[in-house]
């Protein structure tokens, strides 16, 4: 099945945004899209992403272990804890970090433009 790139940049967002850095939510699971390499892993929302790679969990430490990953062939361990059950759970997750950006479909017509053209 071909994926639209929207829908694949909607996972990598949430391989790479599922996590929120405040106070006592960091590290947690907020949404684990149908698909996407969290899901494979069976990360829940919820859960708290408590180490990766067997190091205290940090936004930046996922980063790193996001590129070191690309173009290998080890996945990302995450230490993770759902409820009163620990876990580890392996990201199969080889491509990097990606940041979506927007892109004209030239097939349709610019209604944006026409709405924000200056009126006489």
């Amino acid at each position: 099945m071909t994926r639209s790139p929207i829908f694949t940049i909607a996972i990598v967002l949430t391989l790479l945004l599922f996590t929120s850095c405040e106070g006592d939510k960091k590290g947690a699971v907020s949404q684990v899209l149908w698909g996407s390499p969290a899901f494979n892993a069976k990360l829940t929302a919820g859960a708290q992403i408590l180490a990766v790679n067997g190091l205290a969990y940090s936004s930046d430490l996922l980063k790193d272990a996001i590129r070191s990953a690309k173009g290998g062939h080890s996945p990302i361990e995450l230490m993770v804890r759902t409820g009163d059950v620990f876990k580890v759970v392996n990201l199969d997750y080889h491509e990097g970090l990606r940041y979506p950006h927007l892109v004209r479909d030239e097939s349709v017509p610019a209604r944006l433009d026409d709405i924000l053209t200056a009126r006489p």
